[in-house]
């Protein structure tokens, strides 16, 4: 019997020990009303990441538009790489 309260003891003196553990006055220190948030995760994905098919409707019209601005484009970028590739051939001759 002597035993089992010389157990309880240790015990609860261990306790009170351990809240005191780093604190230099623990009935001094601030009590601070932070909350503890949890995070918890799915498992596989969420709706959110869920890939749906994309339906694009655009009229004739509106492909006709960019199909003329995509050639000006090609156009305009196919004769400033001619230009730069004329330019840069002719700087490697003169050296």
């Amino acid at each position: 019997m002597k035993i089992l309260a010389i157990f309880t003891i240790a015990l609860a003196a261990q306790g009170a020990m351990a809240s005191e553990v780093g604190a230099t006055n623990p009935k001094g220190a601030e009590q601070t009303g932070k909350t503890v948030e949890l995070a918890l995760a799915d498992k596989g994905a969420g709706a959110s990441w869920s890939v749906e098919p994309l339906t694009f409707q655009a009229t004739a019209h509106q492909t006709a538009e960019l199909n003329t601005a995509v050639e000006k484009m090609n156009a305009k970028v196919s004769t400033d790489l001619d230009a730069r590739i004329a330019e840069k051939l002719a700087q490697s001759l003169s050296n």
